[in-house]
């Protein structure tokens, strides 16, 4: 049985470090990674198991759906009320209509490390992070037979399939010289991968929203998007989350897991109208790296500021006058500082 974190302390922690429109849904799971929404339940993987909450519930109690048996799962998709497992060298399933705790059984095996997954009609796209390539399996079929698609990639993990195409998340090589997002087109014979977007740092999840492309970037702690109907459409970002990791949407709401802030899933409102740099609560931060002293723009007169490490920890907080935060007593790295409910991003040398 998992120790459950009181709900307010999670509360207390939520209000510290969260931008004003998250707001929290549920902070007593152990270790959730991935998500999946499906009607009224959140679905997510928590450690070696699978659970649910309703999101509909203000206090949700945590079911647990698979209790045991997965190996290292890295990922998990549902249609048609089987859920399909990535884990160890196989693709599992089981089904959501059964009594939980539920069994498993294996629908391939032997196919090196599975990681992301990206259903096609009946067709499920796996991608495979250690073996740098991308391949399918048809699910009706009795004894699937496995497919390449495309190989020598970069450490592709996150996947998702809109209008024949794929997006899939990379990591640094010769190939992708910057860590980003990749495409190819499902209807080629031989498909060749094509560049989306290049200089983020980690993306580990990502959904489609309309004309967008949502992912998270677990490397900057952020929530990034991209506007696929510009043909060279910059990278915007959503909200800074420490710890982020899954993304899962249901209607206007964008839901994500911070894996390392308290195990809790966290709720976004109407995510892609959401801006950081709006005029009226437009904040900066310099100088930006920063030795000594930080000072930030727009920020109200005796403003309490809150300072995090990258893990979401809280190390130092006060009260914000003309002279500037004192920061020379901060180890060198990378920080995020919360002031008036906006947070950013700064580099102490």
């Amino acid at each position: 049985m998992k120790a459950r974190l009181p709900f307010l302390l999670i509360t207390f922690i939520l209000h510290l470090i969260t931008e004003a429109q998250t707001t929290l849904v549920y902070g007593g799971f152990s270790q959730p990674t991935m998500i999946q929404i499906e009607g009224e339940y959140l679905y997510t993987i928590d450690g070696d198991e699978i659970e649910r909450i309703n999101i509909n519930q203000s206090n949700p109690i945590p079911e647990t759906i698979i209790d045991g048996g997965l190996i290292s799962p890295q990922n998990f998709i549902i249609k048609d009320d089987i859920i399909y497992i990535a884990h160890g060298d196989k693709i599992s399933k089981a089904n959501l209509t059964s009594t939980f705790p539920t069994t498993f059984e294996d629908v391939i095996t032997n196919i090196d490390t599975p990681h992301g997954l990206s259903f096609d009609d009946n067709i499920l796209y796996i991608s495979f992070f250690f073996a740098g390539k991308i391949g399918k399996i048809n699910v009706d079929d009795s004894n699937p037979v496995y497919t390449d698609v495309i190989t020598n990639l970069s450490s592709p993990i996150a996947m998702r399939i809109l209008n024949n195409t794929l997006y899939f998340g990379s990591t640094i090589s010769n190939t992708f010289p910057n860590q980003g997002i990749s495409k190819i087109d499902l209807n080629a014979t031989n498909p060749t991968a094509q560049i989306v977007a290049t200089g983020l740092s980690d993306p580990k999840s990502i959904i489609a929203y309309n004309n967008y492309l949502v992912f998270s970037e677990r490397g900057n702690n952020v929530i990034s998007k991209i506007d696929l109907s510009q043909s060279n459409a910059s990278v915007e970002t959503i909200i800074n989350t420490p710890g982020i990791w899954g993304l899962a949407k249901s209607n206007d709401i964008l839901y994500f897991t911070e894996l390392l802030v308290n195990g809790r899933v966290m709720k976004v409102d109407q995510p892609l109208s959401l801006s950081e740099n709006k005029k009226d609560r437009y904040q900066s931060v310099y100088p930006n790296p920063s030795k000594n002293r930080l000072h930030v723009t727009n920020a109200p007169p005796s403003s309490e500021y809150f300072i995090f490490n990258q893990l979401g920890q809280k190390i130092a907080n006060g009260i914000y006058d003309e002279g500037g935060i004192i920061i020379s007593d901060l180890p060198n790295g990378t920080y995020l500082i919360k002031i008036n409910g906006i947070t950013n991003k700064f580099l102490k040398i």
